[in-house]
């Protein structure tokens, strides 16, 4: 079959209307209203343009409340634009923290080439079929595609603008930092730090176009363009209908995958530095971050995210939490961010963390049956120590003795009970300059699975064991 038969070729038919304005819509929605550029998917086609056409990319998202904990304010909504970036973006449930910058760039020269390339590349190999095979509808189709693409280009712009405007207005971007608990509709919350009228102007202040009538020139623009496409892929041959849904297809999934997104820049001016944070955090973690003062604690429990006063077991628990938090305030010189303060304190848990690997290893049982730790190492390392110190009075000698970390060595053999040494009496051992409860001979010891030990020893030194391991 030649590609001009292709034309004539219809063995069935598809309901192309129904897939270009039901389809796809919600991910265009998401993401295309979060103002994010990507370098793959910033010009390819996408389903659902009727979104962007009837302006829904900037319809507010209701369920989000932004707690401006410093301020003691709150706000029942945010921007359109940032509901759909945090609804893009992977949170956490609780640990999110999300700091506001005003250093941001734009997209790379090298990034905005190659996402203009994959858009040629899109579109130049359908076009040249459909004009090989004379589907002058198909020709029209892929025009009406191409408006698309520009016009939403267009609109995008005049919003990342508008945010690019408002942080260029500020008197001092930097000035009055405050702390943010915003929760969301499914549940999850982020912890959101940066200057108060970034805050303002930016997440609860709509974008809005400094030029209106051309804005709204380009939404009728975007309806035409709209109704062009959905007419002339209804009216073109099947092949070309299969092609231009392939690439409308292709372009809706990259763009709802946030394939190349360049999540942390929005314009020109806004960054958004994302720390994601230990995901088992829960919302105890989270609050306990703000180092909060008690006029915060009190907006806290009428916001009724604290426990009101009548919780006293949630009460004794938070002042033990604030000690420990102020403390390692205290300890950190120039505490100035979250992202500090939870290297410091991850770092000060790994040291008891290491401890206690350190001394579990050092008191390590095998549990197989039969294979059993053995205790020489330790006799010979006490020996040792023993030998190197003056005689210790019998009061410390159970006491003072620090602890050794045991290395892996091949079990003894147990012997039978019955051929046991006895204990001699412990005033011999006195007499080579020991305590009487240290034995000097021979000693059997017991493990925890009731087999005999024997050790050839001159000296044994009890040790308080409350492991269990091993009993004396």
């Amino acid at each position: 079959m030649g590609i001009q038969n292709l034309a004539d070729w219809a063995p069935f038919q598809i309901d192309a209307l129904g897939l270009v304005t039901i389809f796809g819509a919600g991910e265009v929605n998401r993401s295309i209203g979060n103002l994010v550029q990507s370098w793959v998917t910033e010009y390819l086609p996408v389903l659902g343009t009727h979104i962007i056409a009837s302006n829904d990319i900037v319809a507010p998202i209701p369920g989000f409340v932004l707690y401006n904990i410093t301020d003691g304010i709150v706000a029942t909504d945010i921007t359109p634009w940032f509901a759909r970036w945090l609804q893009s973006y992977p949170l956490t449930y609780t640990a999110t923290t999300i700091t506001l910058r005003v250093d941001g760039k734009p997209m790379p020269y090298i990034q905005h080439s190659i996402s203009l390339v994959l858009g040629v590349l899109t579109f130049a190999p359908l076009v040249i079929l459909t004009i090989i095979m004379g589907d002058g509808w198909g020709i029209a189709d892929f025009t009406a595609i191409l408006i698309t693409v520009a016009v939403r280009q267009l609109l995008l712009r005049e919003l990342r603008s508008s945010i690019d405007r408002a942080i260029d207005n500020l008197e001092d971007a930097r000035d009055g930092n405050v702390k943010v608990f915003l929760t969301l509709p499914d549940g999850r919350a982020v912890t959101i730090l940066g200057p108060r009228m970034v805050v303002v102007n930016v997440l609860l202040t709509d974008p809005h176009s400094s030029r209106p009538r051309f804005y709204l020139a380009l939404r009728l623009l975007a309806w035409l363009a709209f109704g062009a496409h959905a007419i002339s892929l209804g009216m073109s041959t099947l092949f070309h209908q299969i092609l231009a849904v392939i690439a409308l297809l292709l372009g809706t999934f990259l763009a709802g995958s946030h394939v190349g997104d360049r999540n942390a820049f929005i314009g020109q001016r806004l960054r958004l530095d994302v720390d994601l944070g230990d995901p088992t955090w829960t919302r105890s973690s989270a609050y306990a971050r703000f180092n909060l003062t008690e006029a915060e604690e009190q907006s806290m429990s009428k916001w009724n995210l604290f426990p009101q006063r009548s919780n006293t077991f949630w009460l004794e628990n938070k002042k033990l939490l604030d000690s420990i938090s102020t403390t390692a305030i205290k300890d950190i010189e120039n505490f100035q961010d979250m992202q500090l303060y939870n290297d410091a304190t991850s770092k000060i848990f790994s040291v008891f963390e290491n401890h206690r690997e350190n001394w579990l290893n050092s008191m390590q049982q095998w549990t197989l049956p039969g294979v059993r730790a053995p205790v020489q190492p330790l006799v010979d390392t006490l020996q040792a120590q023993e030998s190197s110190q003056l005689t210790p009075s019998c009061s410390d000698t159970s006491r003072d003795l620090p602890m050794v970390s045991i290395p892996s060595f091949a079990a003894q053999e147990p012997i039978d009970p019955a051929q046991t040494l006895p204990i001699p009496n412990p005033e011999a051992s006195a007499t080579q300059g020991l305590c009487s409860d240290v034995a000097q001979t021979a000693i059997v010891a017991e493990d925890i699975h009731g087999a005999k030990w024997h050790f050839d020893t001159s000296a044994i030194v009890s040790l308080p064991d409350t492991s269990g391991i091993i009993r004396q």
